[in-house]
């Protein structure tokens, strides 16, 4: 197993605290949701999960992922270096490209109705090394061939350059405060000391880089929080606001129709 070009982290207990900074990599990452639900973030946006999604992300990418509040959920992770496991197998080696597996308009989180056939190839691979029957690495290398073939097709695959990967590690530490403590006052000053800028100059890299003020990006993680726990607890709007840092319940519903164009009362009722 230690020279197969795949790590496979099997049966992973996913808790509601996410662990500061989260992080990159170089290798293609694959998760598959067992069980329990939740949010992944990945640079600015944030994606929900739930049973039988799959996570996908190539590298140079920021992200982590956590639980719904109070709960666990379980995941496999697989971690694939596509050229070594590839190269020699597929004639066309655009397909073993992994650095444009993102970008602003990039689905980082599938379901079995958006994606099935990617969903269907990764529950087989899977499937294959839980099992470990004979020649299980011949066959999860065929499967990855299947999946790297389907992920070419992915609409919004966008190249990450060097320049705007340091420029967002440099943010980082803004990211990992907001991420952590969406729910505390946070201030522009906090943020920019965070990453050791001047105000003016964190502002401008914040807008340069995720297209949107930090203030909107403080509101949106708040607010896919409030989604998460719309979808998957049974506190009430009032307590949910609370959580996410608004004082009443107008206020946050507000906040949250301008994010999502619906009530927190029609998106629990549309669950």
């Amino acid at each position: 197993m230690s020279d197969f070009p795949i790590q496979i982290h099997d049966g992973l207990s996913m808790t509601d605290t996410a662990p500061p900074g989260g992080h990159y990599h170089d290798l293609l990452e694959i998760g598959w949701c067992h069980e329990g639900s939740g949010i992944i973030a990945v640079d600015s946006r944030c994606f929900e999960f739930d049973p039988r999604s799959v996570f996908v992300i190539g590298s140079g990418r920021r992200h982590f992922a956590q639980s719904t509040r109070g709960n666990i959920a379980i995941w496999t992770f697989m971690y694939i270096d596509l050229k070594a496991l590839l190269s020699e197998h597929v004639p066309d080696q655009s397909l073993l490209r992994i650095d444009d597996l993102g970008g602003p308009h990039f689905q980082h989180v599938m379901n079995e109705k958006s994606e099935p056939a990617i969903c269907k190839v990764v529950s087989q691979m899977v499937a294959e090394f839980r099992m470990r029957q004979e020649n299980w690495e011949e066959a999860l290398r065929g499967l990855c061939r299947t999946l790297a073939v389907y992920l070419q097709r992915l609409k919004g695959r966008q190249l990450i350059d060097d320049q705007e990967c340091q420029a967002k590690q440099s943010l980082a530490p803004a990211l990992d405060r907001i991420h952590h403590e969406y729910a505390n006052d946070i201030s522009g000053e906090m943020l920019a000391a965070d990453c050791a800028l001047s105000l003016k100059a964190f502002q401008d890299l914040f807008q340069s880089c995720y297209q949107c003020s930090y203030q909107e990006f403080i509101k949106r993680r708040r607010m896919h929080e409030a989604s998460d726990l719309l979808h998957h607890s049974q506190l009430g709007l009032e307590e949910i606001a609370r959580v996410v840092a608004y004082d009443d319940e107008v206020t946050f519903a507000k906040a949250f129709e301008d994010t999502f164009a619906s009530t927190p009362k029609a998106w629990r009722r549309g669950r």
